[in-house]
């Protein structure tokens, strides 16, 4: 179950400027038997998911009316929100799910770090990267243990790397 602050922060992913007019990140979607929602600069991996949700979405706007509609403590497993998606997006399992390292120069955008943070419900992280990392991908490794539902879920958090 996802709480109302995990909505806010997909919410965030999916509200950056920098995909503006691209109908196929401006959602959650499923692809590889995940949820997936990204920017092109931070992917939330929302969990894995039942063959019955497989081609589906969940638009920006059925978030954004969850969240104004559900007090703080409330939760959601967000399968209300599922519709079927006409959309193709990027191959997620194939960036992203490689083999991760410790990390050794990162450079991030906080504003980023922070809404995967607040996505995964921890504030202590550390980061690793892929190991040929010729994509500047990072996986966000939680310090501290994570709400027992967050883990049951397996949720994941990826960033990528600001240019030098």
């Amino acid at each position: 179950m996802y709480s109302k602050k995990q909505v806010k922060a997909i919410i965030d992913t999916l509200k950056d400027t920098s995909i503006d007019g691209r109908p196929a990140l401006q959602q959650v979607f499923e692809q590889g038997g995940y949820m997936w929602a990204t920017n092109g600069y931070i992917a939330l991996e929302l969990g894995e998911v039942r063959d019955e949700y497989k081609g589906k979405r969940i638009t920006l706007q059925a978030l954004v009316g969850w969240y104004g509609t559900h007090k703080t403590k409330d939760t959601t497993a967000l399968t209300e929100l599922l519709e079927d998606n006409p959309e193709t997006e990027p191959d997620m399992t194939l960036l992203l799910h490689k083999e991760f390292a410790e990390c050794k120069e990162p450079r991030f955008d906080i504003d980023l770090m922070k809404t995967a943070c607040n996505f995964l419900g921890v504030s202590q992280i550390t980061l690793e990267e892929t190991a040929s990392n010729g994509s500047k991908c990072y996986r966000i490794k939680p310090l501290e243990d994570m709400h027992i539902s967050n883990e049951a879920m397996d949720i994941k958090a990826y960033v990528m790397s600001l240019i030098k």
